[in-house]
């Protein structure tokens, strides 16, 4: 038995690399936890990044500083205006020169719609000043808007178009009052700071929504750092550029600003670690319904002074705005028991809903699908029915596991795992014991009961099992009794077995 023994993962990254080349191979990079965020932060080159680092920043509610966005290109553009302006240059030569030298990074990350429309606000923004004309906010985010669709109009319903523009218009909408009341603050350095805390506080309300209804969470600890962490990764930003061009030029001190900006990122990562652990700092939420959330955005809008209301009629109008959302919400619940079925690639899951309560029978081989239901019906799982060991109706109860979908108890066929049954499900079912989730055995004549839904077992008998038979021989055959309507669920039970 050989053991290797390393100081830390830079240590373990050069044996590695040292090995390879050794091997005859060819290494073209090898990354630590410290140059993967840095090539994240320029490139939005997130491959590696080590699992754990992500995660991290998911929870933290900060993965969008991950992507290449708006932010990125607003800082470089005050980096490029700042150069330029010393030279003085007429402003049609400021804005072609600016968004000459932004045009190569642009196309180098990808024209995603966040950078589109950060390009085309800081288009129009130039303008004005060329026409010495004001720019209305809202008027050059509607511009944007309209040529971001011009561009890609399936981009509409794309998470990260939503959540850039929700972004600024969060900003514009809130961004004023914001300014009204730190105009009371003394001391212009302060009221610059708590005006840029409080700017990004904008921005975070208002990605919230498209965040809950596309991911449903709602991380409470990223409305509490993006505002502090915004304006250090807008400093750290152009650190990495400045170095590129100190490493190209005087590749030494290349090497001593690379590791102070390294141990920069790694604090900044420490920080996050320790954000992404409270368990209140990232909350499941289920996805509300779109007359909801069209009511929520109608109420935000009548809040602010765009809408010529009288202020307490602005509060009254929004108020009962949300109200009837919410009734229309509650009256259309659907209080009866459902079976819904779902097609997951070559296998399915049956999904039992009795009022709060969830029965699942199986998860199909990838239950990332099954998860996002569930996730945006704000449904856990009280029992999950696994009919037997095969990948195809087993294997997805990793992903649920990975998602955090709450898990009561897990029910087995007693004979399941008597047969010749996977070894990946058979892992993924001690990592769910090991998650703190009870595996009970039941088979025929077992009753699972909620308030109106009985499940039978059928099929298999207790101690059946024997070495000829294959896992679909011993499948659970469940009678489901959906207050009054009966369905018998099979799974894979062969021929010589049916009932």
């Amino acid at each position: 038995m050989r053991i290797l023994v390393v100081e830390d993962e830079q240590d373990l990254n050069n044996v590695i690399c040292n090995k390879l080349r050794a091997s005859g191979y060819s290494v073209d990079s090898c990354l630590n936890g410290e140059d993967a965020l840095a090539a994240a932060l320029l490139l939005s080159e997130r491959a590696d990044m080590p699992e754990d680092m992500t995660r991290d920043f998911q929870r933290a509610g900060v993965a969008h500083v991950l992507a290449v966005s708006g932010l990125h290109v607003m800082i470089l553009s005050s980096m490029v205006m700042l150069l330029l302006r010393r030279l003085s240059p007429s402003p049609l030569a400021m804005l072609l020169l600016t968004l000459a030298l932004l045009l190569p990074y642009c196309l180098l990350v990808g024209m995603t719609a966040s950078i589109l429309r950060a390009s085309v606000l800081l288009t129009v923004l130039l303008l004005g000043r060329m026409a010495r004309r004001k720019v209305d906010p809202l008027t050059a985010l509607a511009a944007a808007f309209i040529v971001v669709l011009a561009v890609g109009p399936l981009d509409l319903f794309a998470p990260g178009f939503q959540m850039s523009f929700a972004a600024v218009a969060g900003m514009i909408l809130l961004g004023d009052r914001v300014r009204q009341w730190t105009q009371r603050i003394r001391g212009k350095r302060w009221r610059a700071v708590v005006q840029a805390y409080g700017m990004t506080l904008c921005a975070s309300l208002g990605v919230t929504l498209p965040v809950i209804y596309h991911y449903h969470r709602v991380s409470l600890m990223g409305l509490l750092i993006n505002p502090l962490l915004s304006p250090l990764i807008s400093l750290l930003l152009p650190a990495y550029i400045v170095l590129l061009l100190v490493g190209a030029v005087c590749p030494p001190l290349g090497a001593i600003l690379g590791r102070a900006l390294a141990w920069v990122s790694a604090r900044l990562t420490d920080c996050i670690h320790l954000a992404a652990q409270p368990a209140w700092a990232s909350v499941r939420v289920p996805s509300p319904p779109w007359y909801l959330a069209a009511a929520i955005v109608l109420t935000l809008i009548l809040l602010t002074r765009f809408v010529l209301l009288r202020p307490w009629r602005r509060v009254l109008t929004g108020a009962l705005a949300l109200a009837a959302a919410v009734g229309t919400m509650l009256l259309t619940q659907n209080r009866l028991p459902r079976y819904i079925q779902l097609s997951l690639g070559n296998a399915d899951a049956a999904i039992i809903e009795d009022g709060a309560r969830t029965v699942v029978i199986d998860t199909g081989e990838n239950g990332r699908e099954l998860a996002a239901y569930l996730l945006a019906e704000g449904r856990g799982i009280d029992t999950l029915i696994l009919s037997h060991l095969h990948t195809d109706h087993a294997q997805g109860l990793r992903e649920l596991l990975d998602y955090e979908v709450p898990i009561g108890e897990i029910c087995l066929s007693t004979e399941a795992q008597a047969t010749q049954v996977s070894d990946a499900c058979l892992s993924v079912l001690n990592a769910a014991r090991e998650h703190g989730v009870p595996v009970r055995l039941i088979c025929a004549g077992d009753e699972l009961k909620t308030e109106r839904v009985g499940i039978r077992v059928l099929w298999p008998e207790g101690g059946s099992a024997n070495d000829r038979g294959g896992a679909n021989d011993y499948a659970l055959a469940l009678l489901i009794d959906l207050d009054g309507a009966h369905i018998l669920h099979m799974s894979d039970v062969s021929g010589a077995y049916e009932l």
